[in-house]
């Protein structure tokens, strides 16, 4: 799946007749993933987000460089003894992306300064299109 294109003027439903147009806002089938205090989502306007779920105050924001970030979820991995806990998501443009829980900072140790390219000939071995992550990328089972 690729970016999608917003509707065409006048266009557009959902519930009750109510579409991108008559809300004024994308839709999003996103599940928030709280852990230990802090609400992590994905948005539908290119923006992965950490918030307090008692308030809904913003802790950080994370504006992608391009794509838009899973439209259903993030992932959590707690980190080890040499990375924090991170974030990871994937994006529309087929990037996969790691970012520090606590200030949504690109891990830098994790591909090209927080980013890994899932689009290279090694990858896509002559597949024709392109990869497009719209779930969660599964990483380390939470127990």
């Amino acid at each position: 799946m690729g970016d999608t294109p917003d509707p065409p003027p006048g266009g557009g439903r959902g519930r009750g007749g109510r579409g991108f147009n008559a809300s004024g806002f994308r839709p999003s089938g996103v599940t928030p993933l709280v852990i230990d205090g802090t609400m992590y989502l994905s948005t539908p306007y290119s923006r992965v987000v950490a918030v307090d779920p008692a308030t809904g105050k913003e802790i950080w924001a994370y504006q992608l460089p391009s794509g838009n970030p899973s439209t259903r979820g993030v992932e959590y991995w707690p980190g080890d003894a040499a990375t924090p806990a991170q974030i990871v998501f994937g994006s529309s443009d087929g990037k996969l992306y790691s970012l520090d829980a606590k200030t949504g900072k690109p891990n830098p140790a994790f591909g090209d300064n927080g980013i890994a390219n899932l689009n290279t000939p090694e990858i896509m071995r002559g597949l024709p299109g392109r990869n497009a992550l719209t779930g969660p990328q599964p990483c380390i089972r939470i127990s």
